[in-house]
């Protein structure tokens, strides 16, 4: 796996192989895209 490049360095998708299919929890995904795209505080809406 090489992982995907990110200013802070490379960020991996955490998946499970249990026979010929990769099977990706959504929580890891969910964590795998805030590791590649943090949010940053412009983006919050704190209203």
């Amino acid at each position: 796996m090489k992982g995907t490049v990110t200013e802070r360095g490379r960020v991996f998708l955490d998946a499970t192989k249990p026979g010929k299919s990769w099977l990706v929890h959504p929580d890891w995904l969910a964590l795998f895209e805030h590791r590649i795209r943090p949010l940053s505080r412009a983006d919050l809406d704190l209203e």
